[in-house]
């Protein structure tokens, strides 16, 4: 594979998709917000029950990040920590992958007064990372007779680069996007269900 067409794939465009939420955590979410309602048309809201309603949804994902990655492994063999010469090792690893984010409802916040609904909500977080298996390649694969690629070498060199993905996301803006989002989410439902209520969505000080 020529420079050119290295670059070409570094380059390749990353998507990121804001979904609103699972279906089924919008319907079970919902659900349980309005059946607290009684007959006579009054909703009873404490801090507990919210709070469990909240808790039983789990994780609320409210980010896809889709990427193509491609890193560059290189090794050589080494003798009492001094490089050995002519026994480079190497291969471009090229892959699609998806990230979720989001924020974990277990660990919510929620205070009532009067008629102000405050949810204090985790900071988002990675909630998982999945590799397309089909979409692997290996490019320029330079082996070596005196140093073989193992598929220990391809295994850690995957690890290492899911973990680069990650601290971009993390370094980037993404899980700023997914606490927004989730804030505006279980805004919308709350005041849905309650319209009779102030909701105020806030984030957690860090310590």
């Amino acid at each position: 594979m020529s420079k050119k067409q290295n670059q070409s794939i570094i380059r390749k465009m990353i998507s990121i998709t804001i979904i609103a939420l699972i279906l089924g955590a919008v319907c079970f979410l919902g659900g349980v917000l309005l059946a607290q309602r009684t007959h006579s048309g009054k909703t009873v809201i404490t801090s507990d029950t919210l709070f469990q309603q909240l808790r039983s949804v789990s994780q609320l994902t409210t980010v896809e990040y889709h990427y193509t990655n491609m890193g560059k492994f290189e090794k050589n063999a080494d003798l009492n920590g001094w490089t050995i010469p002519l026994t480079k090792a190497s291969f471009i690893l090229a892959y699609d992958g998806k990230i979720t984010a989001g924020v974990r409802l277990d660990d919510v916040k929620i205070d009532v007064a009067q008629t102000t609904i405050t949810i204090t909500l985790p900071a988002a977080e990675i909630l998982s990372h999945e590799v397309d298996e089909s979409s692997i390649e290996v490019y320029d694969e330079s082996n070596n007779i005196f140093n073989p690629i193992s598929i220990s070498d391809y295994a850690a060199f995957s690890k290492q680069q899911k973990e680069v993905m990650e601290n971009k996301v993390i370094e980037g803006e993404l899980l700023l996007q997914a606490r927004q989002k989730a804030g505006e989410v279980i805004s919308q439902l709350l005041t849905t269900a309650n319209p009779e209520y102030t909701i105020v969505v806030q984030e957690a000080k860090s310590e």
